[in-house]
């Protein structure tokens, strides 16, 4: 079986690689301190909500490479935790495909519904916020990732010396909170299913 290769541009910007397809998620407009966004090229892009800093899509190049080997549901929330009133909707992507499956979680910014905990169940890959104020915090982040008992875990949306929004939490909020915590040098991890559990804490991808 293939390796599922995922690259991280910052903020809550990935490509997500599976047999040649390629998934763009969340590609954001040039005001975050500190991130400009690459040149990406893609096959899709899905956007989880409508605010400029994830619905970039035309910072991505479309170029249709390979068929779609994914099922996808989008899975409509919210950005807040009163159903909207505060920052409207969110989008929760669900990838499966050849028993993998990958979650990415847009600006999640409530608690997870008991049917989209049994529909997240032991998933292989989660791209997860954890810098709070505009949404869900590293509490909330771990609580969630630890109730789905997600593999491997990605965290995104959060602020370090370099870059992110000053209102964000660091990452060290939630990678103190967990076990196996993984820092690479690239923005770039493969794996598979003899991948180890494990939070990869990724370097964000600057051309």
């Amino acid at each position: 079986m293939e390796n599922i290769k995922i690259k991280w541009y910052g903020h809550s910007c990935f490509k997500v690689t599976y047999k040649g397809y390629r998934i763009a998620f969340d590609p954001y407009e040039d005001y975050i301190p500190g991130l400009h966004l690459p040149k990406i090229k893609a096959d899709e892009v899905i956007c989880s909500h409508g605010h400029n800093d994830h619905n970039y899509k035309e910072g991505v190049t479309i170029e249709k490479n390979a068929p779609n080997p994914f099922n996808i549901k989008l899975i409509k929330g919210w950005h807040d935790e009163v159903k909207g009133a505060k920052r409207g909707e969110n989008t929760i992507s669900l990838l499966e495909a050849d028993g993998y499956k990958i979650i990415h979680f847009g600006d999640i910014g409530e608690e997870l519904s008991k049917e989209n905990e049994e529909l997240f169940m032991d998933a292989d890959l989660v791209l997860i916020p954890v810098g709070g104020f505009f949404t869900i915090d590293a509490a909330l982040a771990k609580e969630i990732t630890d109730k789905i008992n997600a593999k491997i875990i990605i965290p995104m949306h959060y602020r370090s010396k370099d870059f992110g929004f000053e209102q964000i939490g660091p990452v060290e909020d939630f990678t103190k909170l967990c076990d196996n915590v993984k820092i690479y040098d690239g923005s770039e991890i493969e794996i598979n299913k003899d991948t180890s559990p494990q939070v990869a804490v990724l370097k964000p991808f600057q051309d």
